[in-house]
């Protein structure tokens, strides 16, 4: 065991030299350090477990050596920075001289600071681990007992092998020490026990040893805790005669996957239950047993978790879980991607007495900012109510995004969205599913929740699965106010904006300063004629011009259109053209008062139709111009009629003159009768030259035929 005052011994005193021998230059010349790299590379298999030394323990601290800095901060900087200390400049770093040599110097780890402390283990790896890496392998080596070797030789394995599990021996003795790693107790930094048995396991597991590689620090404790028990039996791999050891090892296994199969049930047994279930099960087939504590521990270690997490709460809850998260670096600039999501906009009205949330909000962010750029309200989420938010966003913006970001939503991907983001050349891709940290804009919606709409007395409430009190709604308060109705409603939300994107962040900018950053030369502008082309969408189906001209739906509600003559009036020639016809459709959802109509093979432009006009039901509540545009109307309407009817008397003169029939039963059914007074007459031949022979046939038919012809027997 190595205390801090044997470590000064191994290290050497700080005005003590070590002394080391240069290796003579080599006849290629290569560098010094170059030439140590390839030597080390002859002599590894000689001395694979050699150290080298950088750190010191003085006055209960740890020291680096000066020269292992030179890599991490350059030598011009090392050696200004300990000038500075020298000169009293520095009041941070703390510098020793060794007095047997003035060219080394000793650096206290506390004083570098937590920036420098992080580039070195970014660079050499944890501080305390490199330190464990010179100390404990000598350690090491001096527990090793002499028959450790052959114990392993008598059980047919290798010298080599044999010589790995004797120092992992070694390794075991010296960690079996309770609390091994106080022989370091009061050093700053101070080394924590989960990190002395992390860095144990990482030195032992670059050795590679053989039947002695621990993955973690529980792996290494445990085997410990067995070499106590077993001494080196415990380190015999089982296909060498480790019989004992390989049998308990399978009925642990399967101890241990009866309880994940318990426990994975997804009707949610609780752990006193799976206890109670398996000890019953272990008495009848010689398991171990378990007390309630050792199976929860069991359960929620790391590999057992991941195996019944997915069963028991179902895929999505295990994502969140057990899924890793993948950290992503914000765009390069403002407006190259935006964060399309909806919600229930978390604010209380008062409609008809009843306390309701009226409005749901779609907000249109930018990653880049965090900045809330457009958003279109409404009682549901349509395709209208994202068309509204997306082109606020644009005419703020004036720019078209590299990429807009959406979830899986049936507005999201209708004909109407993605034809306008197709317009505007933007790349639309999906979020994943059920997964709310892949959007951007979830973490705009709840700095807005918690951050401004929290403050107002109407607040809702944030999500329904947050645990925090602070993000709720006092129930108190909202039984005690007047609620505002709808319309304030919307105005407290508008003003929630401005405040949220005003507002300065942990870093001092606000998403507004943040999203007006310079744009590349190569980002597309949208100039004003590009908006209003973009946003008048086309239907996904073709309308017919029937009876009641156009009638077209938006967000639950009907709205008519035909053709106009003059205002308020309908244009009867185009009705005439066009009844029955289908058209493509294109309007504006910002404003719904006309609509045009492209013909449904070429997709060439036919008209523009507008809003029916609705006439008042009393004379004195017409407006001006009403009387004489419904009598226009019903005018119109007369004369369709009328003709219509000139037009079909007009076409019978024309067929008469053709010495065609007018329609009627007999020209319809033509055919079929002159079949039956053939048939008639056939029988009637029949006969006359057989008497005796009945008719078969209708009598009134015969009479009726029999009068008109007759001198057909005379």
């Amino acid at each position: 065991m190595c205390t801090p005052g044997g470590l000064l011994s191994l290290v050497g005193a700080p005005g003590a030299r070590r002394q080391v021998r240069r290796p003579a230059r080599a006849r290629s010349g290569l560098p010094d350090r170059r030439r140590a790299q390839e030597e080390g590379r002859g002599t590894a298999g000689q001395n694979r477990f050699a150290v080298s030394w950088k750190f010191d323990i003085h006055e209960g601290e740890l020291w680096i050596a000066s020269k292992h800095l030179v890599g991490v901060i350059g030598r011009k900087a090392l050696w200004n920075s300990i000038q500075r200390s020298n000169t009293g400049q520095s009041p941070f770093w703390r510098v020793r001289e060794n007095t047997s040599d003035g060219r080394l110097r000793w650096i206290a780890i506390p004083s570098i600071g937590q920036k420098l402390l992080e580039d070195i283990e970014r660079r050499f790896g944890p501080i305390w681990y490199q330190v464990l890496k010179e100390l404990l392998p000598p350690q090491v080596e001096r527990m090793i007992q002499p028959f450790d070797m052959e114990y392993f030789l008598e059980r047919k394995l290798s010298t080599e092998q044999a010589r790995h599990l004797a120092r992992a021996c070694g390794w075991c003795r010296r960690l079996s020490v309770r609390k091994w790693w106080h022989d370091w107790r009061g050093i700053e930094p101070p080394l924590k026990g989960v990190d002395a048995w992390k860095h144990a396991a990482r030195i032992i597991t670059e050795e590679a040893l053989y039947n002695f590689r621990p993955g973690s620090g529980r792996w290494l404790r445990a085997r410990v805790r067995q070499f106590m028990k077993d001494e080196r039996a415990a380190l015999v791999p089982r296909k060498k005669g480790n019989k004992n050891a390989a049998k308990g090892g399978r009925l642990r296994q399967k101890a241990i996957a009866r309880m994940i199969d318990l426990y994975a049930a997804p009707i949610k047994m609780s752990v006193d239950e799976v206890a109670s279930v398996y000890n019953h099960e272990a008495r009848e087939r010689g398991w171990p047993l378990f007390s309630t504590e050792r199976i929860r521990q069991i359960l929620y270690q790391p590999e057992h978790k991941v195996q019944w997490v997915a069963s028991r709460h179902g895929v999505n809850a295990a994502r969140g879980l057990v899924e890793p998260s993948l950290r992503r670096r914000r765009p390069a600039h403002p407006d190259a991607l935006w964060s399309i999501d909806g919600t229930t906009l978390q604010l209380y009205a008062q409609v008809n007495g009843k306390r309701v949330k009226p409005w749901y909000v779609v907000l249109v962010t930018d990653a880049y900012s965090d900045a809330i750029i457009g958003y279109g309200l409404g009682t549901t989420e349509t395709a209208d109510v994202i068309l509204r938010a997306l082109r606020m966003a644009a005419e703020r913006s004036g720019y078209a995004p590299r990429v807009v970001q959406y979830d899986g939503a049936t507005a999201n991907l209708g004909h109407e969205v993605q034809q306008v983001l197709n317009a505007m050349g933007s790349l639309g891709i999906q979020a994943q599913p059920y997964n709310g940290k892949s959007k951007y804009v979830e973490r705009v919606i709840g700095r807005l929740e918690q951050g401004v709409l929290r403050h107002y007395p109407n607040f809702v409430g944030g999500n329904i699965t947050g645990r925090s009190l602070d993000a709720r709604a006092n129930p108190d308060l909202i039984a005690s106010i007047e609620l505002p109705s709808p319309g304030e409603v919307v105005r407290q939300f508008e003003q929630a904006v401005e405040v949220y994107n005003n507002k300065p962040g942990k870093k001092g900018t606000s998403p507004a300063q943040r999203y007006d950053a310079p744009r590349p030369d190569d980002l597309p502008k949208l100039e004003y004629l590009t908006l209003v082309s973009i946003f008048w969408v086309e239907r996904r189906q073709p309308l017919r011009y029937g009876k009641d001209g156009i009638v077209m739906e938006v967000n639950g509600e009907r709205h008519y259109y035909h053709v106009v003559s003059e205002p308020m009036v309908e244009d009867v020639e185009f009705r005439k053209a066009h009844l029955g016809d289908r058209f493509w459709v294109r309007y504006n959802p910002d404003d719904l008062r006309e609509i045009n109509l492209y013909d449904y093979d070429t997709r060439e432009w036919i008209a523009t139709a507008v809003q029916q006009h609705e006439f008042g039901a009393l004379p004195h509540e017409w407006e001006e111009g009403e009387g004489t545009a419904l009598r226009k109307n019903l005018e119109n309407r007369r004369a369709l009629v009328e003709d219509s009817i000139e037009a079909a008397e007009r076409i019978r003169r024309l067929m008469s003159e053709e010495d065609l029939e007018e329609a009627s039963f007999e020209l319809l059914h033509k055919d079929e009768l002159n079949g039956i007074q053939s048939a008639f007459e056939e029988q009637l031949i029949e006969q006359q030259a057989h008497p005796r022979r009945p008719l078969y046939y209708n009598p009134d038919v015969a009479r009726r035929l029999l009068e008109d012809e007759e001198d057909f027997f005379e």
